[in-house]
């Protein structure tokens, strides 16, 4: 029921915020940023933006969310637009090199986890490409999501301290990995 709640509130963001403008002179979302078309998840991004802007405490703030998260959201994704452009992916700032320097971070601190997940072939793009394109946002509460991007976006390295949050939600299954208890991971 709860993701049924989650899922349906960013459908509504998503039609509220789909058009720019409004009325006559409204623009799709995605004229806005030739370069970058819609790509499925980017809702899961804009989401928490949204939410964070329209619970601010002071109504006249909360009535320029959508501006505000319009802003927010395409100020994001000029940061993180090449996880999501595929000719992009080997390149220094694309998702393959974002999950092999996770896999890295893994081998480093975790030798033993490491070997485990390369033995079974756990590649890291089956566990954290979403983990690392769409920011966290879906494996925790919303209020947790907020709080994670607070940190975030507050770090101006902010996408190693992405890959160390992720390597961390692996080090902290690591006793169920190597018992090979992998129920609850």
């Amino acid at each position: 029921m709860r993701k049924k709640v989650h899922n349906n509130i960013y459908k509504e963001i998503l039609m509220k915020l789909s058009y720019i403008g409004g009325g006559t002179n409204a623009v799709p979302i995605c004229q806005a940023e030739p370069r970058q078309g819609y790509v499925q998840g980017m809702n899961e991004i804009i989401g928490p933006i949204y939410h964070t802007f329209a619970i601010d405490p002071d109504k006249e703030y909360r009535q320029h969310a959508e501006a505000d998260c319009f802003f927010c959201f395409t100020n994001l994704m000029a940061e993180i637009r090449d996880f999501f452009i595929r000719t992009l992916d080997e390149a220094e700032s694309g998702i393959n090199h974002k999950m092999a320097r996770l896999a890295g971070c893994v081998r480093r601190l975790d030798p033993p986890v490491a070997a485990l997940l390369d033995r079974q072939e756990l590649h890291t793009q089956y566990y954290s490409f979403r983990w690392l394109t769409l920011l966290l946002s879906q494996e925790f509460s919303l209020p947790d999501v907020e709080r994670i991007w607070d940190s975030l976006f507050a770090d101006p390295v902010r996408f190693d301290f992405l890959i160390y949050i992720c390597c961390a939600m692996i080090l902290l299954v690591r006793d169920n990995l190597l018992s090979n208890d992998l129920r609850i991971t």
